[in-house]
């Protein structure tokens, strides 16, 4: 800010004549300094100071100045109580990590999907010979050979040749439910990013009507987050 001041000291709203430009910094590019220490004062235990971390390189603002919280515009994410910002350094919760398990949880249950479709049907070859032809290299040899046969012919022809007492049997993975508990965890991660299911997904449950006044729920949700957490900020600036 073109005020005239440096940046540990509070900015000058009279003399400030430009802003040039805005730095978005994440929690890890700034380090709380120190707090407000007296109690009769309204930002008491707040931040007073921060300090750019020393892996940010600007010409301006070498690493580990001191700036000032009135030259901060600050958005925190979840709110954490007094003694866990004191942990968290300061600052409050990632607002991604009420659903960061949840997110684990279904993109494992995705792949674990995907892997069960791809052994939908077990096939199973029976031979009558099979324990004579193990015991050998030239038996494991043939065994070999028979069975890269099987599968070509399985895979490109649709056909299977059996040779006399050979048997061949499909086993069916069930997959009953499979759909269900998807679906639960569909709902775990709208629930726990407060995004319905027809916004975040695309789907809707239910009633057009139903759906649409989730989705009208969730805008004012929205609108009531920017009125608490941002419009102050904003109109500061």
């Amino acid at each position: 800010a073109m005020d005239g001041k440096k940046p540990d000291k509070p900015i000058d709203l009279d003399n400030l004549d430009d802003i040039t430009h805005l730095n978005i910094i994440d929690r890890w590019g700034l380090e709380v300094g120190s707090l407000y220490k007296n109690p009769l004062k309204e930002k008491y235990s707040e931040p007073e100071f921060y300090k750019l971390n020393t892996l940010l390189r600007d010409e301006k603002v070498p690493p580990n100045t001191r700036i000032h919280e009135s030259r901060i515009i600050r958005f925190d994410g979840a709110y954490l109580p007094e003694y866990l910002r004191r942990v968290n350094k300061e600052w409050h919760d990632s607002v991604l990590n009420s659903m960061n398990l949840t997110l684990k949880q279904y993109g494992t249950s995705i792949q674990a999907g995907a892997i069960l479709f791809q052994d939908f049907i077990t096939k199973i070859l029976k031979l009558p010979d099979l324990g004579d032809l193990l015991m050998s290299d030239e038996g494991k040899a043939k065994l070999d050979l028979r069975i890269q046969f099987a599968i070509a012919n399985m895979s490109s022809l649709g056909i299977v040749l059996l040779g006399e007492d050979e048997e061949l049997n499909k086993v069916q993975t069930p997959i009953s439910g499979l759909a269900d508990l998807m679906d639960k965890y569909i709902d775990q991660i709208c629930a726990a990013s407060e995004i319905p299911r027809a916004r975040f997904f695309g789907q809707s449950l239910g009633t057009l009507a139903g759906a649409t006044e989730t989705t009208r729920t969730y805008y004012d949700t929205v609108r009531s987050y920017q009125d608490e957490h941002v419009l102050g900020p904003v109109t500061y600036l």
